[in-house]
């Protein structure tokens, strides 16, 4: 395993059981990294790992949330798998109501001025603060950071398989 491991990074794994090899994401923390893993830093499933939000991030996606009522806010997550340093709210292109889409335009946009992406947030009106079907079917990009804003914050990550939640710890600055 590569000795440099950026806390929460995902990486592949073969796992062999029953005569078969599968390939999995798995989470790395480098040793030392406050939290339970195994010996060569990966988080077993299950295990639920700290996202930091700061509390102006988290007030400004509640303001957000109410202000596309009845439609879902949506926006991008900068920083790293465990601290979030901006946000961008980005216009929904969806045509329901009940849906979000983020053009990608502006994802790549941020991501060749340098801003490192790590998520997406939006909102379920009306519903949970955790992942939906739906949004389960959008996830692709194992590693990636979702918060879901239903009157208060949830905070999952897709790990190639489905969704994995997080503790959501509020921070007092970026």
């Amino acid at each position: 395993m590569n000795s440099t491991v950026i806390p929460g990074e995902y990486r592949r794994q073969a796992m062999r059981g029953k005569g078969t090899q599968v390939d999995r994401p798995v989470l790395l923390f480098p040793p030392g990294f406050p939290s339970r893993r195994d010996a060569d830093g990966i988080a077993p499933p299950g295990m639920t790992v700290e996202l930091f939000l700061p509390s102006a991030f988290r007030s400004q996606i509640l303001a957000e949330a109410r202000i596309a009522y009845p439609r879902e806010c949506c926006g991008l997550l900068e920083g790293s798998a465990e601290h979030i340093t901006a946000l961008h709210p980005t216009r929904n292109l969806a045509g329901r109501p009940d849906r979000f889409e983020i053009d990608p335009a502006e994802q790549f946009r941020l991501r060749r001025e340098g801003r490192r992406i790590v998520g997406c947030y939006h909102s379920h009106p009306g519903g949970r603060a955790e992942p939906s079907p739906r949004d389960a079917e959008q996830a692709s990009e194992a590693g990636f950071l979702w918060l879901i804003c239903a009157g208060t914050i949830g905070a999952h990550v897709w790990d190639g398989a489905g969704f994995r939640p997080l503790i959501l710890r509020e921070t007092a600055a970026a």
